[in-house]
């Protein structure tokens, strides 16, 4: 009995650490570095339109000050409170609609161009990570592909709407019973980061589900976004407390705040790809298929970042 649960605890290890190993290995292969810095230069162009686009879905639902009062508390727990601001400031600045029809659907288009072009660029970093191999998208395909991103863009939104609609609950929850039996504040806390946990799984589960050209078991890609979650909510609470109080911001005077904002984006984005390699090895370990959606190919893909940048 002591054997075999011995032999069982070290096959787990080595298991866990073949998995590790393989997953820097693809990591550093595929040039995730350069991949993450030019999903940080296109979330300049791409967060105001994709915020203004969640505050519009959300906003509908439960009004737009609660939206802004939520992402303000996310902003700030990410980037620091002064940054936060900074930042709200600027998505609440960018998208003035003009007086005529022309104007108005001009800035409309062009929040939807900006909203999805960070989406386009993630899911072509997946493919390059996943070993799809590179086609030149044709128009069709451009325009498929600005559908899912902004398809993306609207389930972000609704899961967004989910936790804040949960994190309601919890909180009527526990101030109704805590009228009759108070509740440790360490019960709700584990409460929520469980909660939190389960949302940001759900969300890199459809990331990894919908932005690539390939097909992938759903248990895979549970598993991928499990540990992509855990990764994201520990590196989160890290960098947040790192870039709130450190001197980033202050060093770059006026721009201080997108260099944060680049600089939190650059490191999320290494937290996703890192999953999703992970996702990559653990189905190939375990035999599960990663197959191309029709049209594309399935082969040692091009590794070069040039058509990112």
């Amino acid at each position: 009995m002591a054997d075999t649960l011995e032999t069982r605890i070290t096959l787990l290890v080595q298991t866990v650490w073949s998995l590790l190993k393989e997953t820097y290995q693809e990591w550093s292969t595929d040039n995730a570095p350069q991949l993450g810095a030019a999903l940080a230069f296109y979330t300049i162009f791409s967060l105001a339109p994709i915020l203004i686009i969640i505050m519009a879905v959300v906003g509908f639902f439960l009004g737009k000050e609660s939206v802004q009062i939520y992402l303000m508390q996310e902003l700030t727990g990410f980037v620091g409170l002064e940054n936060a601001k900074n930042i709200m400031h600027i998505v609440q600045r960018s998208y003035k609609p003009g007086s005529g029809l022309t104007a108005t659907i001009t800035a409309i288009s062009l929040m939807l161009l900006g909203s999805t072009t960070i989406f386009v660029t993630l899911k072509n970093a997946l493919n390059t990570m996943w070993g799809v191999k590179y086609q030149p998208a044709g128009l069709v395909n451009s325009i498929i592909d600005r559908l899912k991103s902004f398809f993306t863009v609207i389930l972000v939104g609704l899961v967004l709407f989910l936790s804040m609609l949960i994190s309601s609950v919890v909180a009527m929850a526990d101030s109704f019973i805590g009228m009759y039996f108070p509740l440790p504040v360490i019960l709700v806390q584990t409460l929520n980061t469980g909660l939190s946990l389960l949302l940001f799984t759900l969300m890199f589960a459809l990331l990894f589900k919908v932005l690539p050209d390939v097909r992938l078991s759903w248990r895979a890609v549970g598993v991928g976004a499990g540990i992509t979650a855990l990764l994201f909510g520990l590196g989160k609470n890290l960098l947040g407390a790192y870039l709130a109080r450190t001197s980033v911001s202050s060093a770059y005077g006026a721009a201080g705040s997108m260099v944060v904002l680049l600089l939190w984006v650059y490191y999320s984005a290494q937290i996703i790809f890192i999953g999703a390699e992970f996702t990559q090895v653990y189905a190939r370990k375990f035999g599960m298929a990663i197959e191309p959606r029709q049209g594309v190919g399935l082969e040692a893909a091009d590794k070069s970042v040039s058509r990112f940048l």
